[in-house]
């Protein structure tokens, strides 16, 4: 009696612990991915690690300060020698451009890998909604099934080869099941892997009332906060940073330094200039990052067409998604529906045999799975728009 008393509140607060589990729905758990997931965290990171760059731009190499002593005959002389060298000061300013063209290109390279982990995850969340919808279709199909072998059992004089007919249907429905199963498993698995967290649960309720309603002159504006197309743009000015700074390679930089002797005391003053002797090397650095320029700028035009295209593409997909779930919604779910319970009354009375009926039991299975499906794939399509305007809706 104790040990049945102690199973029953082991077991009350297993069922306890699962009704108040948190279930995150597909927004909350882009915030923890965005939190959670190590690649995100590896571009934030690197993207912070540059600011240091600019906050050291301005301060010179390191001076250097050498001890001699110098023998000669029987007298010996001892000094030191402290050098500092100096860049020419009209490429710090250009350096600091640099730096920060580097952290905007580090800060929209984090911003592009978050919008596409972040998209592949919603995208999988909507895959898994649609195996769950499609597993609650299926075993509402076995429920119809077993009431067509109940009425085929009970109609005088029929044939054994309708019912194992209807068996083996059944039969391959719990196939599918077991199919579907695996595959959730899978999504589930995937989806926890972004986070790292395998205990975490999800809300599988969706919005059916979809809307198509978006101002598409608006968001084609915002196509140029994309974060690959500001990545490739910053990519050019940086190009752009670097000729200028290899132009500058023509003027020297400069050495001071000071020497002080003793015995006899005297001191020196030196100033030293870098001479530019190679000049076919300095001509070849600068047409190398002339066409690193002109590259870019061609990159930037590419990945400019490029995301045209798929902010049409993803524009088509959204609208065909959206009129075939609504024609699904009002059309085809009822009546397929309505012809189904007509075909069903119809083998009752004989009138109809088996492989009608299962003509009829597939077309209102294949309509109900189709129905979820663009619904699904619109989901999708929108998380696709929400990565290439580089934000939310």
């Amino acid at each position: 009696m104790v040990k049945l008393i102690y199973t029953m509140g082991v077991l009350c607060w297993v069922f306890v612990g699962i009704a108040l589990a948190r279930q995150y729905n597909v927004e909350e758990y882009l915030k923890v991915v965005e939190e959670k997931n190590p690649e995100i965290a590896y571009y934030r990171k690197q993207k912070e690690s540059i600011k240091f760059q600019i906050d050291r731009f301005y301060l010179p190499q390191n001076p250097s300060i050498e001890l001699e002593r110098m023998y000669v005959g029987g007298d010996e002389e001892k000094s030191y020698y402290i050098k500092q060298v100096f860049e020419n000061p009209f490429k710090l300013s250009k350096y600091r451009k640099k730096f920060v063209l580097d952290y905007d290109i580090a800060r929209y390279e984090y911003e592009a890998t978050k919008n596409k982990i972040l998209t592949d995850v919603e995208m999988l969340y909507y895959d898994y909604i649609f195996i769950l919808n499609k597993k609650k279709i299926l075993l509402e199909t076995i429920n119809i099934i077993n009431t067509v072998l109940a009425v085929s059992k009970n109609i005088p004089d029929n044939d054994s080869l309708d019912i194992l007919k209807i068996e083996l249907e059944y039969s391959m429905v719990l196939k599918e099941l077991k199919e579907i199963e695996t595959q959730e498993n899978i999504f589930l698995t995937k989806l926890s892997s972004y986070s790292g967290d395998y205990d975490i649960s999800f809300s599988t309720h969706i919005f059916e009332d979809i809307m198509f309603d978006y101002n598409k002159d608006e968001i084609f504006f915002k196509l140029k906060s994309n974060p690959d197309i500001m990545l490739s743009e910053k990519e050019w000015e940086l190009a752009g940073v670097n000729l200028s700074i290899y132009k500058m390679s023509y003027i020297p930089d400069f050495t001071i330094g000071y020497r002080k002797r003793k015995n006899p005391s005297s001191y020196d003053i030196i100033l030293g200039f870098d001479l530019p002797l190679f000049l076919n090397k300095n001509k070849s650095y600068i047409n190398e990052n002339q066409f690193k320029k002109e590259a870019y700028m061609e990159n930037y035009k590419k990945k400019l067409i490029e995301k045209e295209y798929m902010l049409k593409e993803i524009f088509l997909n959204l609208e065909n998604y959206y009129n075939l779930f609504r024609y699904y919604k009002g059309v085809l779910l009822t009546k397929s529906d309505a012809e189904f319970n007509l075909s069903l009354s119809s083998y009752r009375r004989g009138k109809v045999n088996i492989e009608d009926l299962m003509k009829s039991f597939k077309r209102y299975l294949e309509i109900k799975v189709g129905y979820y499906n663009y619904l699904t794939n619109f989901y999708k399509e929108r998380a696709r728009l929400k990565e290439i305007i580089g934000g939310k809706l």
